[in-house]
């Protein structure tokens, strides 16, 4: 009896563990997604900024 209630005990901290692993594998993953989307913004935002000024110099001065 008493083995019994160690291995419901050792599943349900295992099936705990992998959830666990999992939720943080997801953070983790938005984490990244995130970055790579912010860093995607920055450097297009960046590249049309500058092309923008560019065009708006070029139609200035000329």
């Amino acid at each position: 009896m008493m083995l019994n209630k160690t291995t419901i005990h050792l599943e349900h901290f295992e099936f705990d563990l992998s959830f666990t692993a999992k939720l943080i594998n997801n953070v983790l993953v938005l984490k990244w997604k995130i970055k790579i989307y912010v860093l995607y913004i920055f450097i297009v935002g960046d590249h049309l900024s500058h092309r923008s000024l560019y065009e708006f110099q070029r139609y200035h001065s000329g």
